[in-house]
């Protein structure tokens, strides 16, 4: 289990016992987001003043490794090991598992809230301050819905596996 706080601290806990593994402070950037690789192998540490790294995990423990140039505000792994970074700024970029050159996906220009990916991988949805909703069609590379939900602003987004066939009709 990992840990990003307010305080810029990250832990790793072990999850039997909730011992703590590995301890690190970043100063004074708060931690935003964590996402684990799918193979467990790496940590990708979103901050809010700093740019983002990766806390490998090896056999003596853990090391700090640097990843993306810009500070994140989300970053979440999909099925299939593809990973969806979203900026400060709005935009979204999308890599490979792992490797920090991407491409960008959007440039919206709000405020990014939330992120989900489908349960199948083939969809990438976002959320933004300004009541949008985005999902992007990963396979045919192309915008399959927007939404505005005025006056609402979008928090929080999650696919079911019923959800993502009923948007598919």
């Amino acid at each position: 289990m990992a840990i990003g706080g307010a305080d810029g601290t990250l832990r790793i806990l072990e999850t039997d016992t909730f011992t703590t593994m590995y301890e690190e402070s970043a100063g004074e950037s708060e931690i935003t987001c964590l996402a684990w690789s799918p193979d467990g192998a790496y940590l990708v540490v979103c901050m809010s003043e700093l740019p983002a790294v990766t806390c490998v995990v090896d056999g003596d423990g853990y090391s700090v490794r640097p990843f993306h140039e810009s500070p994140l505000q989300l970053c979440m792994f999909g099925p299939g090991g593809r990973l969806a970074l979203g900026l400060e700024d709005g935009s979204v970029l999308l890599s490979i598992e792992g490797d920090a050159e991407s491409d960008e996906l959007t440039d919206y220009g709000e405020r990014l809230t939330s992120m989900a990916f489908s349960p199948s991988g083939a969809l990438l949805a976002l959320g933004y301050d300004d009541t949008g909703l985005f999902v992007f069609d990963l396979i045919g590379g192309d915008w399959t819905e927007v939404f505005h939900f005025s006056p609402w602003r979008v928090r929080s987004l999650l696919f079911g596996s019923r959800s993502c066939s009923m948007m598919r009709r």
